[in-house]
Formats: C-alpha cells, sequence, structure tokens
C-alpha cells in the first residue's frame, strides 16, 4: 500500500482531494484519510457583527471576508436554521435542571454537598415518581447523564470537601468582624496604628504536623494486581510538631521540631539542627506552655535582635491555652510584644499560615519524603529537621505566598472585608424558602405584624392566585372538595382563618397520598414552582394559634415531586441553654482586659473550691447527725 499527498485541485481516479489529506493508492480501490475539520475560527463577537452590517444593508460576501467567517454560517445565522441545539433533548427540562443546580449550590453552602453517586439517586427517584419517559436502564441515570449535566451547568464541578467540626460550622461573618471591631478598638486606644501599616512587625505564629510518610500516589505495578503496597520504614501514623512563624513582609523566623522525649535529646539531634533553628521535646511531642514560652524567649525574641526588626511587634496566635500562658504573656508584655489571640474556630479563614503556607509546604515535604524513601530504609528523628529545611528552601515563592495569606485574612492590609466569609458555611433557616422561590411570590411592599384575624386572611390571600380563592369559596359553596391533593393544607389554613378555629366548614377528603400523586401525575415531567424545605408532604397539616400577637405564615403556592425530593432538610444546630461558666476571654492576651480575665478567673475557681468544701462539709455533717440519731 503506497500513502500520497496530494494537492488541492488535483483529481485522483475523478475523486476531488482537499488539502492535506493522505491518499493510501492500491490496484483496486482508494480510500480517503480526511483530516480533523477545523471548527469556530471566529468569535462570537465577530459573528454578531457580521450579522448586524447584514441587517444594516451589508452583503455577505463582504461580511464574510472581512470577518472570516463562512458565507453559509451567515446564511444560515441569518435564517434560522439551527435555532435549536444538536441532538436529542435532554430528559429533565432545563428550567428544573436549574432548580436542581440552584440545590446543589444550597446544600453545599449548609454543609452537605453531594457526591455524583447521590444525585443520581435523587434525580432517578424524582423520574419515577414524576413518570418521566427515559432511556436509563432500570430507572437509573449513568455516568454520561452527569458528564452532560455537568458540561451543560459549568458552574458545578468536582470538589474535594474538607471537614468542619461543629464548633467551627457555628461560625458567623458577624463575630469575626466583632473580633476585628475588638482590636481595632485596642490599637487606637494604645496608638499602634502606624504599626498595622509595617508588615515586617506583624507575625503569625502556629504549628503542625509533619508526618513521616509520603500520602498516596499514583505509582506503577503490574496491572493485573489487586493490591499494591508501598513499604515504609516509619510507622504509618508517626508524626512530629513543627512550629513555624511569618510576618507580612514574607520573611520566615526560624522553626523549631518537636520531639517525643521524657528525657534529653540525642545530640545527633541537635547536629543535623540547620542553622538558627530549634528542637525542642515534650512528653507527647506536642506543643506545651513551656515549649512555646521557650521559643519565644530563646529562639523569636533573639531572631528579632539579629534582623534589626524595630519594635513593638505584634503576633496573631491561635487560642489555644499553650499560647497564652502567664510566662509567655508576662515576656511578651517585658519585650514590647503584643500577643493577639485570633477569632475562636475561624483559623482556616482568619490565620495566614493555615490560609497560603501550609498546604504547599506539605506538597513539598511530600515528595521529599518520596525521594528519601528511594535510596533510605527509614527516615531517622536526625533527618526531620534537615529536610523540613529542605521543603522549605525548594518554595521558591515563599515570599509572596506569606504575604498573599495576610492579605487574604485582613491582618495586612487591615480589612475586615478582606476574608473569605464565603467558605463558612451559610445554612438556610428552617421554614425559610430560596431566593427563586421568594421571586415567585407576590408579597407586599410593607409587611407589618398582624394582630387580627381580618387582616390575616387578606395578607395570605395576597399570597395566592385568584384561581386558588374561587375553588375554596366554591368548594364552601358545594360542600365538596373541588381542588387538588396539593391545595388542601394551604385550605384547612385558609377556612380556620376565615371562619374560626374551631369552626371548619369542608374537610376535605382524599385518598391515599400515594394513589392521589399516580392518579394526578402526568406523563409529561410537572412544572416546578418552589423548593420546599426541610421534611415536607404534600398533605402535611400547618398548626395555626391565633392566641399569638404576631403570626409568621409561610405559604407555598404549589407542592410537587420535584420539590418534595430536592429539599434542605433541617439542620438547625441545637443551642444549649446552660449558662456559660467561663466568661469569654478578651483578645488581646497582653492587655489589661486580660490580666483582669485572668484574675476573674481565679477568683471563680477559688469561689466553686470553696463551694465545694462547704458541700463537703454539710454533707459530713447530715452524715454524722444521722449517725447519732441511730445510737450505738
Amino acid at each position: 500500500m503506497i500513502f500520497m499527498y496530494i494537492f488541492p485541485q488535483i483529481c485522483c481516479h475523478g475523486i476531488r482531494a482537499s488539502p492535506c489529506i493522505a491518499v493510501p493508492n492500491t490496484a483496486d480501490r482508494i480510500y480517503l484519510m480526511m483530516a480533523p475539520k477545523k471548527r469556530m475560527l471566529y468569535s462570537l463577537d465577530q459573528l454578531n457583527k457580521a450579522l448586524d452590517r447584514v441587517r444594516n444593508g451589508g452583503s455577505i460576501r463582504g461580511s464574510s471576508r472581512l470577518y472570516g467567517i463562512p458565507e453559509s454560517t451567515i446564511h444560515d445565522k441569518l435564517n434560522q436554521r439551527y435555532s435549536k441545539p444538536p441532538g436529542a433533548p435532554p430528559v429533565i427540562r432545563l428550567e428544573n435542571e436549574e432548580r436542581m443546580v440552584k440545590w446543589l449550590i444550597d446544600m453545599a453552602k449548609a454543609g452537605l454537598p453531594l457526591n455524583t453517586k447521590r444525585l443520581r439517586m435523587f434525580v432517578a427517584k424524582y423520574v419515577k415518581l414524576a413518570k418521566i419517559k427515559n432511556p436509563f436502564k432500570n430507572g437509573i441515570l449513568g455516568p454520561r447523564w452527569v458528564a452532560g449535566f455537568l458540561k451543560r451547568h459549568p458552574n458545578i464541578s468536582r470538589r474535594v470537601a474538607s471537614s468542619l467540626s461543629k464548633c467551627r460550622a457555628s461560625v458567623t461573618p458577624a463575630q469575626i468582624k466583632r473580633w476585628f471591631e475588638e482590636i481595632t478598638a485596642y490599637i487606637e486606644e494604645k496608638h499602634l496604628e502606624s504599626i498595622m501599616e509595617k508588615p515586617t512587625q506583624i507575625f503569625n505564629m502556629d504549628e503542625t504536623a509533619v508526618r513521616t510518610t509520603p500520602t498516596r500516589d499514583v505509582l506503577l505495578a503490574e496491572s493485573n494486581k489487586n493490591q499494591v503496597h508501598s513499604r515504609v520504614g516509619n510507622l504509618e501514623k508517626e508524626s512530629y510538631t513543627a512550629l513555624f512563624a511569618g510576618n507580612a513582609a514574607g520573611m520566615l523566623a526560624p522553626t523549631m521540631v518537636l520531639f517525643p522525649y521524657k528525657q534529653r535529646m540525642p545530640g545527633e539531634i541537635f547536629q543535623r539542627l540547620p542553622k538558627g533553628w530549634a528542637a525542642g521535646r515534650t512528653d507527647s511531642g506536642w506543643m506545651t506552655r513551656d515549649t512555646f514560652a521557650a521559643y519565644l524567649k530563646d529562639v523569636f525574641y533573639p531572631w528579632l535582635l539579629r534582623e534589626k526588626i524595630p519594635f513593638p511587634v505584634i503576633i496573631f496566635v491561635d487560642g489555644h491555652s499553650s499560647h497564652v500562658s502567664a510566662e509567655s504573656i508576662a515576656f511578651c508584655k517585658a519585650k514590647n510584644l503584643t500577643l493577639i489571640c485570633l477569632p475562636p474556630n475561624t483559623t482556616q479563614i482568619t490565620q495566614p499560615l493555615d490560609v497560603s503556607f501550609f498546604r504547599p509546604f506539605k506538597e513539598y515535604w511530600n515528595q521529599l519524603l518520596v525521594d528519601w524513601r528511594i535510596d533510605h530504609a527509614d527516615l531517622p528523628r536526625s533527618e526531620i529537621a534537615p529536610l523540613l529545611h529542605k521543603a522549605v528552601k525548594q518554595m521558591w515563592n515563599l515570599e509572596s505566598t506569606l504575604i498573599n495569606g495576610f492579605r487574604r485574612c485582613g491582618l495586612h492590609p487591615w480589612n475586615a472585608e478582606a476574608v473569605d466569609y464565603s467558605s463558612l458555611l451559610q445554612p438556610p433557616k428552617h421554614g425559610e424558602t430560596s431566593q427563586e422561590c421568594r421571586e415567585n411570590v407576590h408579597a407586599p411592599e410593607n409587611p407589618q405584624t398582624v394582630a387580627s384575624p381580618g387582616n390575616l386572611l387578606i395578607d395570605i390571600q395576597n399570597y395566592m392566585t385568584q384561581q386558588q380563592v374561587d375553588v375554596f369559596n366554591r368548594s364552601i359553596s358545594s360542600g365538596k372538595w373541588l381542588g387538588t391533593t396539593e391545595e388542601i393544607a394551604l385550605f384547612e389554613v385558609w377556612q380556620k382563618i376565615k371562619y374560626g378555629q374551631n369552626n371548619s366548614v369542608l374537610t376535605p377528603t382524599v385518598d391515599c397520598p400515594v394513589q392521589a400523586r399516580m392518579r394526578s401525575s402526568l406523563d409529561a415531567e410537572p412544572p416546578f414552582e418552589g423548593w420546599i424545605e426541610g421534611p415536607s408532604s404534600p398533605i402535611q397539616e400547618m398548626p395555626l394559634d391565633l392566641s399569638f400577637r404576631s403570626i409568621e405564615l409561610s405559604v407555598e403556592r404549589q407542592v410537587d415531586v420535584l420539590g418534595e425530593i430536592f429539599c434542605i432538610p433541617n439542620i438547625e444546630q441545637r443551642v444549649s441553654q446552660r449558662p456559660r461558666k467561663k466568661p469569654q476571654p478578651p483578645s488581646v492576651a497582653t492587655s489589661e482586659a486580660y490580666d483582669k480575665y485572668l484574675e476573674n478567673i481565679e477568683n471563680i475557681k477559688t469561689a466553686a473550691l470553696k463551694e465545694k468544701e462547704m458541700k463537703k462539709t454539710q454533707r459530713q455533717a447530715k452524715r454524722k447527725l444521722q449517725t447519732d440519731k441511730k445510737g450505738p
């Protein structure tokens, strides 16, 4: 077989060839291998300009040459030849898919994101209940539908979620802004406004755990093996604590590495320490009050003097007890260091090291572990600090990383609005409808508190259609329910408001909810009118109590299958009613207010101890009195 490239306008056996076409030639037949056709070599803006030029009297050929658009494309666009997208229409209408996208976004904001498998389960349930004709096997949507769904809605993508504890999930933007106001008031009181404009004097300190085994990676091995193991010399969960400190100018202070030793450490660790770095020991290997105070005295403060950084210096730390010990506070006051605690449970968005530094640092650290394992059986403790130092040195953008971290946290420049509040969970209030549903309901312009049934009836009818009001009145007149199953709950509320709490003129009767839904459902997909927040049912009764002075009423205009399935559950957190035993500490640990807080804590402890001793004495006296009554 012979391959040959032919040029334009050359015919071979009566077949007109195109440029750059490979023609395999045999004695009997000819095979043409067509080159991939180039599409869309112009922008949408160019196409619109070409169409406008033709509509204003220009020629199609001239517009084609001017903007580089084929004449057939301009002609087809003018005649609207391809107004519909190619291919079969989606199984679910696009307007209903938009509501699903809104539901996915709301679920993610509430801290309940879904994976593709759960999405397919929800949609399959909806398709089954709504009796939508579909080509899916057993009514289960496949991965191809998910791929098409994500392509039609680019604002939804696959993401890796991070876990948030209950305390972190309950943080609100108002709490963070109150912290900024508190620190601003302290800065103005101590006349530190000029310090907040100097990035070299603003620091953040935090510790992180570094593991000695690399994270899972995609490796090469035999194809028919079910499992592939990677041998490591260290324990699988072995880790060490490293304390980092950096400022808003991009400078990184010497690091301290903690090791779990109850007695003195081996000399090899100190011999292998990088210049300026420190090694500490604790029983557990975690940060303690003594080790943090020792770092401030023996490592951080001497480094400030060597680097000739002017004082005062502001240090932002989290509110862990190891950072705000009496010894650390006393040293900071003596050396003109201001120790400020960040808002509790918010370090994922307010601590610069957490926001920008630790993630890229651990990526370099993990790669060094992989490289180390190639030539060494295990990682000894004496090599931990040198490898950490090497990982830091490999961060070519270290300075910009630290600067961006302080900027994103609003610490420098000082700006409360720079914090990424969108990363906080935003659970919807129970019973509150979504924004799209509220747009479909015409509420009164000046909502006021309802105090009488007459005003309440007028207000509730403002949320209803005129057709619903006519159906309700005709049902009362005829003594027979003429509405749909979905309107029963609304009708019962309406008649209780109109005729009184205990005077029900008509009691609608329906069959089993499932049978009623199956009877009323059609083969076509039902329209969607709004989300139903929380667990709901099409015949769920709405409680009403006219004895309250004010009544807050939320009415859904229509309940449908889509709203029943794609609902946001009630995730309101239970608030403890017990009074807080300990007062909230001030954010500035080196302030006079913090001294008063510590004094107050000591008084509370003393009072609690005295109360405990008094109760113990009373129990002993009571026990002795009972013994005396019994006699010998």
